[in-house]
């Protein structure tokens, strides 16, 4: 069906996912292997997605070689993308729109990131948090942010990020 390949604007990481209906056809298992063993450095992944619909991957991807997800970086943050992950597809522009944020974000008083998704503003903003000025999202967002947090050196420490049911 398609091979999906994503380049890191932020580090040098980049991760390539070959995208079928199936994977009994032998051809394209012998094609796979051929690659890996000549392309051992390229992290690949495979994802069966059997519909004939509008999405790009479908429920299931396995590993093949290479890292289960890739670091780019927005605004200093570091983030781990899996492979079929909706993240922004331009990093540069999204670190201008986090720049923004920040400079409209109030000094005191609490930020309330409703979708937060991988984090993208709420952590940023956790960097600049202050016991005046916490960050809270909502709970939905806490394995894409918990993804993202674990690049050690580059996050925020969690405590600066609340989590709460929003009513």
């Amino acid at each position: 069906k398609g091979l999906a390949v994503r380049v890191a604007h932020g580090t040098t990481e980049l991760s390539a996912t070959l995208i079928v209906e199936h994977d009994r056809d032998p051809q394209l298992r012998a094609a796979t292997k051929r690659f890996l063993a000549t392309h051992r450095d390229v992290p690949l992944h495979l994802n069966v997605h059997a519909e004939d619909d509008g999405y790009v991957f479908g429920p299931h991807t396995r590993r093949l070689t290479g890292p289960e997800r890739m670091r780019d970086r927005v605004a200093g943050v570091d983030f781990l993308v899996s492979p079929t992950a909706f993240f922004q597809t331009n990093v540069g522009a999204a670190g201008e729109l986090v720049r923004l944020v920040l400079d409209a974000a109030p000094k005191t008083g609490q930020v309330l990131d409703l979708y937060c998704g991988s984090g993208l503003f709420a952590l940023s903003c956790a960097r600049a948090a202050t016991a005046s000025r916490p960050v809270t999202t909502a709970p939905s967002s806490r394995p894409r942010m918990s993804s993202a947090a674990s690049s050690p050196g580059r996050s925020p420490p969690p405590e600066r990020c609340r989590r709460r049911r929003c009513s």
